[in-house]
């Protein structure tokens, strides 16, 4: 009996301790893995989040945060030199050409509004900004 439990305490020592078995792919991140490409939309003049540098490629702080999401994903699925490939949009096209499959990611300044979050998903929120107005004394 006391053979019985050790060989399974043993068993379940190797189970625990050895790595998380890989769930299976599916949608976006199946995608990403099959073509070894990532398609980032981004807008062309959405200052500081986006916008087409001077040297004609994409810039901005959400561009940025894009490519190190990127290779975070790169890393993730085991691929070693995963291809980007920087999509233009517009505030017009933006949701569609994420729900249709066109880009996987969008790197902008879209605001994560209850009627977009029925279309697509997400990231946790990265900037928080207020409006305000500066008037003078006299503009009554």
């Amino acid at each position: 009996m006391m053979r019985v439990l050790m060989l399974l305490l043993a068993v379940m020592t190797l189970m625990l301790g050895g790595p998380a078995g890989a769930a299976d792919l599916e949608g976006t991140l199946k995608k990403i893995k099959a073509t070894n490409t990532i398609r980032l939309g981004y807008r062309e003049a959405s200052r500081p989040f986006s916008f087409t540098g001077d040297d004609g490629k994409p810039a901005g702080y959400s561009v940025d945060l894009c490519t190190l999401v990127a290779a975070s994903i790169a890393k993730e699925l085991a691929i070693a030199n995963l291809q980007t490939t920087w999509v233009k949009v517009s505030v017009a096209n933006r949701m569609d050409e994420v729900a249709k499959g066109t880009i996987d990611m969008e790197c902008g300044s879209t605001t994560a509004a209850l009627s977009r979050q029925e279309q697509v998903d997400f990231s946790i929120m990265t900037f928080i900004d207020g409006g305000s107005l500066l008037v003078t004394d006299a503009g009554g």
